[in-house]
């Protein structure tokens, strides 16, 4: 009773696919770059691998991953979806 479905409207699905085009795409590419440099100084200090990551480790990794996503990029697929001019 506490859950509200709301569907998206007809052909969004290429608004959505441009975004995940361009900004997630970029946002994913930044989080495996972050993800394999923790793991490489993780190493570093202690020898061995990561078996996982900690939430508070993986809220760093996130936030430092969508720092790095440039407003251009954002600007840009908004733009190209319809969404801004």
């Amino acid at each position: 009773t506490y859950i509200t479905l709301i569907y998206f409207p007809p052909n969004t699905t290429t608004f959505l696919q441009l975004l995940d085009a361009g900004i997630i795409a970029s946002f994913k590419a930044a989080n495996r770059y972050y993800y394999a440099q923790f793991m490489v100084q993780y190493f570093n200090f202690h020898g061995e691998a990561s078996s996982k990551l900690d939430i508070l480790q993986a809220i760093h990794l996130i936030a430092d991953s969508w720092e790095s996503v440039v407003a251009s990029t954002i600007t840009h697929f908004w733009a190209k979806a319809g969404i801004t001019k």
